[in-house]
């Protein structure tokens, strides 16, 4: 939370969160928080775990490939931060 707010990025999200608690606990939280639904919430993740989070719990999954392999993830998977952008946008214009 301290590293969005130094860098004057805080009014750009409604929430930070991190640890100790885990992903998932998150993930749950946050769809509760915004009373959406698993089919209406896309998650956006650059690691195996938050693919695994988002496969637990019903969201869409968005790769952002990072150091990390995203082998067999169901969906798309991509380098450019741009690009994850895009599909967010054309996902979140379906659901609209």
């Amino acid at each position: 939370r301290r590293v969005i707010e130094v860098r004057g990025l805080g009014h750009h999200f409604r929430g930070v969160f991190g640890s100790p608690a885990t992903k998932l606990n998150h993930a749950r939280r946050i769809l509760s928080f915004e009373e959406a639904s698993a089919s209406a919430a896309i998650y956006v993740g650059d690691s195996m775990e938050d693919y695994g989070v988002a496969r637990e719990l019903g969201i869409r999954f968005i790769g952002r490939r990072n150091k990390e392999k995203l082998h067999g993830v169901e969906g798309p998977v991509y380098a450019d931060l741009f690009d994850v952008a895009t599909e967010v946008a054309a996902r979140l214009a379906l659901v609209t």
